[in-house]
């Protein structure tokens, strides 16, 4: 008997996702209604197309606001500027920049298809953004939601982000950042990175990203870097997560390359450390639901896989680690071990251990079947270890085999009608 776990009901998922989406919808309705009819700049703050102080340079292409007029407050004393209303995007790439601000308060503001990036935070210090939606086309290049580059003490929450790139973006040097209550997609998922471009060094850490739902984005939770690069991404955590028809649900991946001629393999690389991924449910548009595609020179350390529940429109779905070293502990779905064959194997190990099954206390390796085994050490003997494997053997095995008896396993949830525990029951055939 297995011991008690909890679990949130597939109903329950279902009717908080079709809360968010209407949320969401409602929101671009009322959001759409007011850019059509608004003839000045309250609530809808409009950039001018003229009346603006430009850099007296040729060369440059900075434009200069007087934000007093669009709705910005200060007393003059505090570097505490509030800015809120709805902003049509400018002709220039990105929207709206806020470059090494401090005390910094964004609220209530709407952003709609601008060229490339939506808002971006540079360099700043003490930010708090609240109430924000952006929207642009799902097919729009480079139009990420929210930039956060060279800041710290930045918080996000309540935000709905529907773009054809990144909905959040963090990258190099940014740190204690704090995100809660975003829906995102279609786009691009949330993404660290990415990092170490062109043989940099960047770096990130101490992230929590805590309460998001994705739906129809071409990534989930995302960390990428590029070979050769330098620096860290690390104490990052990801929770509290809901995905529907997400492609790569959870990945990293040091091999990142968004060029069009292929990335040449180098051996420096961004180091990935304590990265935590917990309660994060819901499908996957593709077959691989984690991917961790990590750098041989240096492998991500100290990963974390906590209560994590996805499926694809099969009802199964498969996990990639490449250099990948870490734990699991709660439900962790995504990587079952099923009907593993290893048949006339023979010759010398260089370890003590000729055979090692360590498997899943929550989803245990079954009908693995061992045949004509025969494995031996330089000192003529070898060992076998096995945790949760169950199988069959046959033939000559040797090392003896250590898989419980039994082919088949059958797990049976048992569900109480007054709370949402769930336990799990197995037995052998």
């Amino acid at each position: 008997m297995r011991e008690l776990r909890s679990s949130s009901s597939p109903n329950t998922l279902s009717c908080s996702l079709k809360s968010y989406f209407v949320h969401i919808l409602c929101s671009s309705i009322y959001l759409l209604l007011n850019i059509t009819t608004a003839n000045g700049f309250n609530p809808l703050i409009q950039l001018p197309t003229n009346g603006l102080y430009r850099n007296s340079s040729c060369k440059s292409k900075t434009v200069i606001l007087n934000i007093d007029d669009f709705g910005a407050k200060g007393d003059g004393f505090y570097d505490d500027t509030k800015v809120s209303g709805t902003i049509v995007a400018p002709l220039d790439p990105t929207a709206v920049t806020f470059h090494k601000c401090k005390n910094l308060k964004v609220r209530n503001i709407s952003l709609v298809y601008s060229q490339q990036m939506h808002m971006a935070f540079t360099q700043c210090t003490l930010v708090a953004a609240s109430g924000i939606t952006i929207i642009a086309p799902p097919d729009s290049p480079n139009t990420d939601g929210i930039h956060i580059s060279g800041s710290t003490h930045v918080e996000l929450k309540d935000l709905i982000i529907s773009t054809g790139d990144d909905c959040i973006s963090i990258v190099s040097n940014s740190s204690k950042i704090r995100i809660k209550n975003i829906i995102c997609g279609p786009g691009h998922g949330i993404s660290i990175g990415s990092l170490g471009k062109y043989n940099s060094s960047s770096s990130v850490e101490d992230v929590i990203v805590s309460g998001a739902v994705l739906f129809n984005t071409e990534n989930g939770v995302r960390i990428k870097t590029w070979q050769g690069g330098s620096g860290f991404a690390r104490k990052i955590t990801f929770e509290n997560i809901w995905m529907k028809n997400v492609s790569n649900p959870i990945i990293i991946d040091q091999y990142y390359c968004d060029s069009p001629v292929t990335c040449l393999n180098q051996t420096s690389a961004v180091g990935i450390d304590s990265i935590s991924f917990r309660g994060i449910k819901g499908t996957s548009a593709t077959e691989e639901a984690i991917i961790f595609a990590c750098s041989d020179s240096y492998p991500c350390k100290r990963l974390h896989l906590e209560n994590i529940q996805i499926i694809t429109s099969t009802g199964t779905a498969k996990s990639f680690c490449w250099e990948a070293y870490g734990t699991s502990s709660g439900l962790t779905s995504a990587v079952g071990i099923d009907s593993i064959s290893f048949r006339g194997i023979k010759g010398t190990s260089a370890t003590e251990y000729g055979i090692i099954f360590a498997c899943s206390d929550s989803y245990p390796c079954k009908r693995l079947h061992l045949e004509n085994i025969q494995i031996i050490t330089s000192t003529g003997t070898a060992k076998s270890f096995c945790w949760e494997a169950y199988g069959t053997s046959s033939g000559l095995v040797y090392p003896p085999t250590c898989l419980s008896s039994g082919d088949i396993i059958i797990r049976h949830q048992v569900k109480s009608n007054s709370t949402s525990w769930q336990k799990d029951d197995y037995a052998l055939f």
